[in-house]
């Protein structure tokens, strides 16, 4: 009997440490990816995609510009750190795009340029 208890306890620690694994693998690792804003450009292939990438435990949180073809091909144009959302967006131009971008409860935040 007492064979059966250690292969029994065994095996339940076994399961706990695999499931524990799992577990820190998804709250260190996991991205979390939001999208915030779509711009549908007329006269264009393309449609302009801007997400929120929350990169986990391990990263610093990004706002991600995108060209997005079709559901199977995009492009990346720019990753801005240190923000979390845009507070406003303007176009300068046919190719270019003014974004003001900083965090939800502050006054003020960053301009930044990006050609598209």
């Amino acid at each position: 009997m007492k064979k059966w208890r250690k292969i029994i306890l065994g095996l339940a620690g076994t399961i706990f440490i695999v499931f524990l694994s799992i577990v820190l693998f998804f709250i260190l690792f996991f991205v979390h990816k939001e999208r915030l804003i779509e711009i549908n450009l007329p006269k264009k292939d393309y449609k302009i995609e801007i997400y929120y990438v929350d990169t986990g435990a391990l990263g610093q949180s990004i706002i991600q510009i995108k060209k997005e073809y079709n559901i199977l091909n995009s492009e990346i144009i720019r990753n801005i750190k240190g923000s979390t959302t845009v507070k406003s967006l303007k176009f300068i131009n046919d190719s270019t795009l003014e974004l003001i971008v900083g965090f939800p409860h502050e006054k003020y935040g960053d301009t930044v340029m990006v050609k598209y």
